[in-house]
């Protein structure tokens, strides 16, 4: 598809220079959590996560980036499994959501479940790493993310099951929470090794901010991911509701979206330039130059790696039908959590 548009988003590239230190990282903890075997692993690889996750945290050390590639590769296993049935059956979404929803429920001071199934073990060690320096204050904010962000298979779900949003302003309300660029901007903040004051945090400047670079990457990626997404029978994707409720084409629609990243890329950089006058009294002014920093890494990922990456492109992943064999996505759910165990002929050693 249309992953040789360019998007026009103007912030400069800029990546880690520990994306291979990264990715070896995650390779190691993911056998060590039974996460993934050697084939799932490979199929991930192949979609250059570890350079998405250098692209979005550009700043981080090479622990933080660490951490921050073993969140999405996680999250990447976690969202894969409604690739399919559970993706289009709400019972079923909630049936595989509900052993790690009940943490999330428990947090900030979680345990791990008796019997708890590896994604959902491998999460609580992800939590305690990301939050553990951080105030009571931000991670009840960062708990109330990752509960909506782990409950959105089941509102997309029912999204499909009844035929899909009914216009772009609905599908964005759940399309928001699923994105998890407000995920990406708390573990900014954790790997950066800095809190944003909440006077900071909810002044009208900032929020804006946060919902432009939210919706820049729900466009961005929308656009990269609809053939596959539509292959799927999808119905949650921004091209596919405008075209379903406006008529348009699809190259209308591209353009459309496009011109909405324009505008709001725009809008940003003018309340960037507002900064100052907005949040005159602010104390943490570095803290609050970091947080745009990221947000800026947010929407250049979304920019370079949504374009590039074969996540979007199966046909050029070799390992992508194993890898939906491995996860159970093309065939029935049975919903049971333990599904998602590495197989034993399949573990990595």
């Amino acid at each position: 598809m249309p992953q040789d548009l360019e998007f026009g988003i103007p912030f400069p590239a800029r990546v880690s220079p520990h994306v291979a230190h990264a990715e070896a990282h995650t390779a190691r903890w993911a056998a060590a959590h039974r996460l993934a075997g050697t084939t799932a692993l490979r199929a991930l690889f192949a979609m250059a996560l570890a350079d998405c996750t250098g692209r979005m945290l550009p700043d981080a050390d090479a622990a933080g980036l660490a951490l921050g590639h073993d969140v999405l590769c996680w999250m990447a296993l976690w969202d894969d499994q409604f690739t399919g049935p559970a993706g289009a059956d709400p019972d079923e979404a909630e049936r595989r959501c509900r052993a790690l929803r009940e943490v999330v429920t428990r947090l900030p001071a979680p345990t791990v479940p008796a019997g708890a199934p590896p994604l959902v073990a491998a999460w609580l060690d992800l939590w305690h790493r990301i939050s553990g320096r951080m105030s009571p204050a931000w991670q009840a904010r960062a708990a109330r993310n990752w509960h909506g962000w782990i409950a959105g298979p089941i509102h997309e779900s029912a999204r499909r099951r009844a035929g899909g949003s009914l216009d772009l302003d609905d599908y964005l309300r759940i399309r928001r929470v699923t994105i998890a660029a407000q995920i990406w901007l708390d573990i900014g903040e954790s790997t950066g090794g800095y809190e944003l004051p909440d006077a900071l945090r909810d002044s009208p400047a900032v929020q804006a901010m946060r919902t432009v670079t939210t919706d820049v990457c729900v466009f961005a990626n929308d656009i990269c991911s609809v053939e596959i997404e539509e292959a799927h029978g999808d119905t949650e994707n921004g091209l596919l509701v405008l075209e379903r409720t406006t008529g348009l084409d699809r190259a209308g629609a591209v353009r459309a979206l496009i011109s909405r990243i324009h505008r709001q890329v725009a809008f940003f950089q003018y309340l960037e330039q507002r900064l100052p006058e907005c949040c005159a009294p602010a104390t943490d002014h570095d803290g609050l130059r970091a947080h745009v920093a990221t947000m800026k890494a947010l929407m250049h990922a979304a920019d370079a790696w949504d374009r590039a990456t074969v996540r979007y492109r199966p046909h050029d992943n070799p390992h992508l039908s194993a890898y939906r064999q491995w996860l159970h996505v093309t065939a029935t759910a049975t919903g049971h959590p333990q599904q998602l165990r590495t197989p034993p002929e399949r573990q990595a050693p």
